[in-house]
């Protein structure tokens, strides 16, 4: 699954073609890094989510977990209204709402807005909360003094690493905070557990 993420070396690179501003030299501390994590299978993450939009703004709950291509997003809002299951792929997710509807959504990204009102970024989420771009598209990352990534634009997205926290020898996004106009998504995170491992599904 994030083999191709040595790719983003290349990517990165390419993306003052794309209008982006020419980024400046990764330090050697972050390619170490996005070299470990390419063979990562498997990970999840247990945090608070502060959901802001133009028309309405509410925290809750998440979990997220990724196997591979395969994505577990559920979200729990105060009480528990509001509450959602998104299970799937790219191409194909489940949504299970806690009011007992269910939709098959053959767009996520489109469909989940349009469900709910607001959505993720699906395709770059599994890859910025590792603190790491999409390889898939062109990135501009900014670096602080100490080589940690403190700023990444992609996709029409801005992220910001608030904070890390250490998880055995690797540093991983504490805060976090996504945002596009019109949406701002704020994380905090309170466990991560890296190759995450559960018999069948992940939960």
């Amino acid at each position: 699954m994030m083999r191709a993420i040595v790719l983003v070396l290349v990517v990165v690179t390419a993306a003052g073609c794309a209008g982006l501003r020419e980024p400046a030299p990764m330090p050697g501390e972050w390619q170490d890094r996005a070299m470990r994590l390419q063979t990562l299978d498997q990970w999840n993450v247990r945090g608070r989510l502060a959901v802001k939009t133009d028309v309405d703004a509410f925290n809750g709950s998440m979990v997220w977990t990724q196997a591979d291509s395969f994505v577990s997003f559920a979200f729990r809002g105060p009480l528990g209204v509001g509450g959602f299951r998104l299970v799937g792929n790219d191409q194909r997710m489940v949504l299970d709402m806690s009011n007992g509807d269910e939709w098959e959504l053959t767009s996520p990204q489109v469909e989940l807005r349009q469900r709910i009102g607001w959505s993720v970024p699906l395709t770059g989420m599994r890859f910025w909360m590792l603190a790491l771009p999409d390889p898939a598209t062109p990135a501009d990352l900014d670096f602080d003094d100490a080589g940690f990534l403190r700023r990444l634009e992609q996709q029409g997205w801005v992220v910001t690493f608030d904070s890390y926290k250490q998880l055995q020898s690797e540093w991983l996004p504490h805060k976090l905070v996504v945002e596009q106009a019109g949406v701002r998504l704020r994380l905090a995170v309170d466990r991560w557990r890296l190759d995450y491992v559960t018999a069948g599904s992940p939960p």
